[in-house]
């Protein structure tokens, strides 16, 4: 059985599964029963297994993928190059809209204006 901890000497008697002070006697692992009832890891699923397949012969088919792993490019360190570039566009793109705000602000009160008169 396992026993309480001495935890005398510990300010924060608190941790991430609650009170320390609340733990309870737990029983020897191998006492514990666990009903898996008809679990079968050896059989799976048809349809994830063909949807897998369609989606990595839809992306072997996909050009840059196709000439990436023709180079033997590592695509692990591919894929971080493109989520990198893509942050950095992204950044740029933001930018540029800072940049513009006041052109979009003063086209924003022209509309807003043809619209006064419009109406």
């Amino acid at each position: 059985m396992i026993e309480s901890v001495d935890d005398s000497n510990v300010n924060d008697k608190n941790n991430l599964f609650g009170n320390r002070n609340d733990l309870q006697e737990v029983e020897d692992l191998d006492k514990i029963e666990i009903n898996l009832g008809e679990l079968d890891l050896s059989s799976q699923d048809e349809t994830i297994l063909d949807e897998l397949d369609d989606f990595i012969q839809r992306n072997l088919q996909d050009e840059l993928v196709n000439n990436a792993l023709n180079k033997g490019v590592d695509l692990r360190q591919y894929s971080k190059q493109v989520e990198a570039d893509l942050r950095m566009v992204e950044n740029d793109s933001i930018e540029d809209y800072i940049k513009e705000s006041n052109n979009i602000s003063s086209l924003h009160k022209q509309i807003k204006a043809c619209d006064g008169i419009l109406e």
